[in-house]
This record gives structure tokens, C-alpha cells and sequence, in this order.
């Protein structure tokens, strides 16, 4: 089975991929490539596009409890998380798995699997990142169910000075000083 790379576009292009009327994204049209290239070539049309990921393992998708998923935001170059309906802010201290969902908000747990977080539907990116005392130490695009490309780390709307690709994540580069 193939698999499929969507993007959203205001208006229908000239391309290979299917398109498909979307509902619910503000009059988006989405196109479903077969192959990267297909989708880099439609990502490559005017106006930059982000391109969307689509959660490659549905079952992965499990319910949890949706008000112990963090949000995060940046104040000053520190990052601060707010969850649920709690009026408290949190200051992020470890690593933690995060998707950046479709209209730019990040999303972050601890032990939740990214199709958990995102309650399964597309993203942006998705990513681990690591935090010490609010500062962003690194971050990476290590998810298995979303696969994201290194080459648009720029969708995940984190420094890219702090971006490192998960094949050198797993060979610990990020620990290393620059």
C-alpha cells in the first residue's frame, strides 16, 4: 500500500495527486500524493504550503484524557505549558513528545503517543523535544506514526538552531557542544 502525503492549498492545482474537498479547513482542498516527490513537486507551488502529515497508524490513535495534554507557548525565549481548564501555567523540565496541529498550536505529553495527542488527525510536525528549567534544549522530528521530514522542521514553528534530525539524535549528536 502506498503511502499517501497530503497538502492543503487554498484552490486546485496542476497535479498528479487526487484532490479532495475538505470540510472543516477554512475551504482547503487537500491533495493526496503517492509519492514524496509528487508531494514536494505540489508543496513547490506558489505561496509555500505547508505540507500536512497524516497519522500512518490509525490504531495508534487511542483515546486519552484530553485535559492532561499540554499546550505550549513561548514567553521571552522561555517556554511555558497550560492544560485543560487549568488556569496554572507549567514550566516544561524533560522531554516530551509534541505535534503541531494544524492551525499552529503545539501539543505536548510526556508518555501520550503522538496519534494520542493529535487524536489522530494530521499535523504539521511532530517531534520529541527537550526541555531543562523552560529553555528549549533540543528538539527533534523522532515520530514513527507521522514520519516527518526533516527538510520542513520549519513547520513545527521551534527554533531550527535547536533542530536535529532523529538519525542524529539517535547517534547523540544533540549532546554534543557546538
Amino acid at each position: 500500500m502506498p503511502e499517501l502525503y497530503a497538502l492543503f492549498s487554498p484552490r486546485a492545482r496542476n497535479s498528479s495527486c487526487r484532490m479532495q474537498s475538505s470540510a472543516g479547513h477554512a475551504g482547503f482542498v487537500v491533495h493526496y500524493c503517492e509519492s514524496e516527490q509528487e508531494s514536494s513537486t505540489a508543496a513547490m507551488q506558489p505561496h509555500g504550503h505547508p505540507k500536512i502529515y497524516p497519522n500512518l497508524n490509525p490504531a495508534a490513535a487511542t483515546p486519552v484524557d484530553r485535559e492532561q495534554i499540554f499546550s505550549l507557548r513561548s514567553f521571552a525565549g522561555h517556554y511555558r505549558m497550560s492544560r485543560g481548564r487549568e488556569h496554572g501555567q507549567y514550566v516544561p523540565n524533560a522531554r516530551f513528545i509534541f505535534v503541531t496541529m494544524l492551525d499552529g498550536g503545539t501539543l505536548m505529553h510526556q508518555r501520550y503517543r503522538h496519534p494520542a495527542i493529535s487524536a489522530g488527525q494530521p499535523v504539521l510536525y511532530a517531534g520529541e523535544a527537550y526541555f531543562n528549567n523552560g529553555q528549549l534544549e533540543w528538539w527533534s522530528n523522532g515520530s514513527g506514526n507521522y514520519r516527518p521530514d526533516p527538510r520542513h522542521a520549519e513547520q513545527a514553528g521551534l527554533p531550527l538552531e535547536r533542530f536535529y534530525p532523529w538519525d542524529d539524535v539517535l547517534k547523540g549528536r544533540h549532546r554534543q557542544e557546538s
